[in-house]
């Protein structure tokens, strides 16, 4: 831990952002790098045709989903999302109420968040990733607090967020790639240098 008065080092713990494809394999605090495998939104009604790590070339399906639940009751959550294990019929009192303690309207669609688990309904999750954007920061879930950053329904938020926000915060910290090279390559030559110095004043005594 630093003193108050001294700059920050950069976080080493692993970084949590992921994908379908694979895992940050950097530090939290070093610029992520973007998925360059095929995106995999995709559904009935449309599928993405860019890659992982840009924007997507359409939005996250809005229309309900189409499938049942194990119970047999339909799915309360949306095309192409993870269905939430919820169920009004079969699970009445385990059903998510708002944050004021009140019923969903009956045709409310929810969202899973796959960072927790939490259950949201969809226009609250949509608001609370909207919200605030003249503050940098990664939004939470408002249960646990966990950042919302692997849930693929705002992939292209997150992706924008850490593209134009979260990155270059890093960059100015560690550097750009090409910095870090260049700073590399340097100390390699300065060692050399230093080496070869040496190994000539041992030889010479």
């Amino acid at each position: 831990m630093e003193p108050c008065n001294q700059v920050c080092l950069p976080c080493k713990m692993p970084c949590e952002v992921k994908c379908t494809h694979s895992k940050c394999k950097n530090t939290c605090g070093a610029p992520c790098v973007p998925c360059q495998e095929k995106c995999r939104r995709s559904c009935v009604h449309g599928s993405c045709t860019r890659r992982c790590g840009e924007r997507c070339s359409r939005a996250a399906c809005n229309e309900p989903c189409p499938l049942k639940l194990p119970c047999g009751h339909p799915c309360r959550g949306l095309c192409g999302e993870p269905c939430p294990p919820i169920c009004k019929h079969c699970r009445p009192d385990e059903f998510p109420k708002d944050f004021l303690g009140y019923d969903f309207d009956e045709d409310a669609k929810f969202i899973r968040l796959q960072d927790c688990t939490h259950i949201l309904e969809v226009e609250d999750a949509d608001n609370l990733m909207q919200s605030d954007k003249e503050t940098i920061r990664i939004r939470c879930c408002p249960f646990c607090r966990k950042p919302i950053i692997n849930t693929y329904r705002y992939k292209d938020f997150v992706n924008e967020m850490y593209k134009t926000e979260i990155n270059p915060i890093k960059e100015r910290v560690y550097g750009t790639k090409a910095q870090i090279i260049e700073k590399r390559d340097k100390l390699r030559d300065t060692f050399t240098g230093f080496e070869e110095t040496h190994l000539q004043v041992l030889k010479s005594t």
